[in-house]
């Protein structure tokens, strides 16, 4: 019997029964990742399915190119939780550049608290040394009002309990307000930091004498956020 012939491959459909042409797994994983609100359901699929289909496509992928996409989820596709979510697997895959990527991806306080519940979702019960360092690093970056903003009261995990896992030091940090962080921790740490006045307060206020006074403060405020 001839050994030496051309094998041919099984058709491929789409979801509709209509035939499809098979995609590089990078390209698939980017379709999947860009198209995604974590955990959410869409027309064709639940969220559960997503998420596994994601992680299938993960193992596919060189970890460089998905450090790359998860950068591009948050900083393009202004995506919240799935580059976390890509985070979180290659931090379980031990990939070396997982702290400096963590640093990276995490642009809002509140997203500290998120990576560590998705690394926790699967059972584990504590934080492998690469995760530290990443959260640390990003803890680092936000300045008072930001952490004042973002204590999650109402999240599993706050600004406080991620604190105390992964030990920032406030010297390090390199916001604005570096001088007074080590003031702002500690208040954090004995639950007596203050929620700030957001700009919704200031704009429904009567503190201000004119209009245009208002809206420079608010406008202030704003720049102070981002």
């Amino acid at each position: 019997m001839r050994t030496n012939s051309k094998v041919k491959s099984e058709p491929l459909y789409t979801h509709e029964g209509g035939v499809a042409k098979k995609v590089h797994p990078l390209q698939m994983l980017e379709r999947s990742v860009l198209s995604c609100m974590l955990f959410e359901g869409e027309y064709y699929e639940d969220g559960e399915t997503i998420s596994k289909r994601i992680a299938e496509f993960v193992d596919k992928v060189k970890p460089e190119q998905v450090a790359e996409l998860a950068l591009k989820a948050r900083g393009e596709g202004n995506l919240r939780h799935v580059p976390l979510f890509l985070t979180k697997l290659l931090v379980n895959k031990h990939y070396t550049g997982a702290a400096k990527l963590i640093e990276q991806v995490i642009q809002r306080p509140d997203e500290l608290g998120e990576l560590v519940a998705l690394y926790k979702k699967d059972g584990a019960k504590s934080l492998s040394a690469q995760l530290k360092k990443g959260l640390a690093k990003a803890f680092n970056k936000f300045n008072a009002y930001q952490i004042q903003k973002y204590q999650g009261h109402e999240r599993e995990y706050t600004l406080r309990d991620v604190m105390f896992l992964v030990c920032p030091n406030p010297l390090d940090n390199t916001s604005k307000d570096a001088k007074e962080m080590p003031n702002i921790y500690k208040k954090l740490a004995n639950k007596e930091l203050l929620a700030p006045d957001t700009w919704e307060k200031l704009s429904s206020s009567g503190n201000f004498k004119s209009d245009k006074e208002k809206w420079e403060t608010i406008i202030d405020m704003w720049i102070t956020e981002d």
